[in-house]
């Protein structure tokens, strides 16, 4: 299982000893830049040590929606400043969708919050030039009840990889690394393979290398021999029409990942992803 973290600044980690948590198989990381317009200084202070370490670095936009809150265009010119994305290295931007306290909280019907989700991923599109990933949950994006957006958003998330959580958390636990969780719910319209990330224990305690709470997620590897949604975003990106991953994707990924210095295995990591998913 490829392992991943994400914290913030309200985790109250102090600097990690990242060689520790890499011991126990972390391959990338992500971290809050912004609250709204807010620049989570622990980004600033992990990015590069991150990156040193040789694990695959990403930043995240936690948005306020609420009524009286920054523009969705203000917010992300704050996000651009404070992430400090590298095209060659790091991932794509990440806007985290989802509202604590509930949807009616923000003030905003269904349908003010589907504009102003519109109006942040075309922001983000025009400023770093790719489509956002977009870290929710199926019940976020996809339910029926008071606190979801009943599908009203996905014709806005077309083109967006998918990190999924499965909520609610309601309890602290500590990962349990060599168990392989089970897989997410997917929203209705995506097939059941297509996400990229799954964060599948929030706010787990006692992860090697880090003094306080971190969320531990999971990357989705591609590989020859499969189909689907997945697939068809690296083609797309690759200029390969195939159907399914067969020879030519797998040698496309290959020369690729040659063109860009990483190790050349045919396989879509989280290395080979995040360069990917700067492509329009």
């Amino acid at each position: 299982m490829m392992l991943g973290i994400d914290y913030a600044s309200v985790d109250g980690n102090k600097a990690p000893n990242l060689e520790a948590a890499k011991s126990v198989g972390l391959r990338f990381a992500f971290i809050r830049a912004t609250y709204a317009k807010w620049a989570d200084m622990t980004a600033a202070r992990d990015r590069d040590a991150i990156r040193k370490a040789g694990l695959v670095f990403g930043a995240y936009l936690f948005p306020v929606m609420n009524k009286g809150a920054a523009e969705p265009e203000e917010q992300v010119s704050a996000f651009v400043l404070a992430a400090g994305l590298d095209h060659d290295r790091d991932f794509a931007p990440v806007i985290d969708l989802e509202w604590p306290g509930g949807l009616a909280k923000t003030g905003r019907s269904r349908d003010e919050l589907v504009d102003w989700i519109g109006r942040a991923v075309e922001a983000l599109r025009r400023a770093f030039g790719c489509s956002p990933i977009v870290y929710s949950s199926a019940r976020v994006l996809d339910g029926s009840d008071s606190d979801s957006l009943a599908g009203a958003a996905s014709h806005l998330l077309d083109g967006c990889p998918l990190w999924l959580a499965r909520y609610p958390y309601k309890t602290r636990i500590a990962p349990q690394l060599g168990i392989e969780p089970v897989p997410p719910p997917v929203p209705a319209g995506r097939d059941e393979n297509d996400w990229w990330m799954h964060q599948f224990q929030g706010d787990a305690v006692q992860f090697p290398g880090f003094t306080s709470t971190v969320d531990v997620n999971r990357f989705h590897m591609l590989q020859h021999g499969e189909k689907g949604t997945r697939v068809t975003w690296v083609q797309k990106r690759l200029g390969v029409v195939e159907d399914g991953f067969g020879d030519g994707t797998f040698g496309a990924v290959q020369a690729f990942q040659t063109r860009r210095g990483l190790d050349a295995d045919g396989i879509v990591g989280p290395g080979t992803f995040a360069a990917l998913s700067w492509v329009a």
